[in-house]
């Protein structure tokens, strides 16, 4: 009886397989042609680029879009900034999210579950509806770029790797997973470290 069950599924499994492999062909060019647009648009020269002249592939490929592409751009910098802030925003991050995970999962204070809608209702809000008003701090943090105690006069946080760090160190979607991952040891690890719930 039991093999007869695992047949059953196991043919289950095959024909949803079967029906998902049209649907798959059918998205996978959708899903590639951008790419294809890029790579291909990379080679093309500049009477080429704009949309009335559209063609799939260039009539040449340019590899000197590429060379000068690292010619005027300062590529050490480009990494540097890109690897220095990675590391800053990935270990803040971890570090604070995983401090309020556990507290959400684990302690006790009031207005725990309040704090915790208001937090789901954070990773509601769409990234792009918040990045006038970050602009707007950025700019007006007191004592920082020339900016008085108000925060005016100057450019505050502007062009500087504080506002590409600071705001991304802590966020709704990280303190939820945080939670949910601590939400899985059991109880017994807390008694076990002398920790009174």
């Amino acid at each position: 009886m039991l093999s007869s069950r695992r047949n059953s599924r196991g043919g289950r499994g095959a024909i949803a397989g079967l029906l998902s492999l049209p649907v798959l062909v059918i998205f996978a060019p959708a899903i590639l042609l951008p790419f294809f647009i890029v790579v291909t648009t990379s080679f093309k020269s500049d009477v080429e680029l704009p949309l009335a002249n559209f063609k799939w592939l260039p009539n040449k490929l340019l590899l000197s879009n590429y060379v000068k592409a690292f010619q005027f751009g300062n590529w050490p910098r480009y990494f540097f900034n890109s690897v220095f802030v990675t590391i800053l925003t990935v270990t803040g991050s971890v570090f604070l999210n995983s401090l309020a995970g556990f507290s959400f999962a684990r302690l006790r204070f009031t207005g725990k579950h309040f704090l915790f809608v208001l937090l789901l209702v954070g990773i509601m809000v769409p990234p792009q509806s918040i990045i006038i008003p970050q602009f707007i701090l950025m700019r007006s943090i007191p004592f920082a770029g020339g900016n008085d105690m108000w925060g005016r006069g100057g450019t505050g946080w502007l062009d500087t790797y504080w506002a590409l760090v600071v705001p991304f160190l802590s966020g709704s979607f990280g303190i939820f997973l945080c939670r949910q991952f601590y939400l899985t040891f059991p109880r017994a690890l807390d008694d076990a470290s002398g920790r009174v719930s």
